[in-house]
């Protein structure tokens, strides 16, 4: 992602952080990070 973005990797560290913090994706140890599922969405509508 850093040469995608031009960006440092401290940057991506940061800003993968705060989209954690925010519940917007979950991260898995060894495996990666994910976007979270919408808190509003029922399971019907998934």
């Amino acid at each position: 992602m850093e040469g995608e973005f031009g960006v440092a990797r401290v940057t991506i560290r940061k800003v993968t952080a705060k989209l954690h913090e925010d519940g917007l994706i979950i991260t898995a140890p060894g495996m990666g990070s994910f976007v979270a599922q919408d808190k509003n969405e029922t399971s019907e509508q998934a």
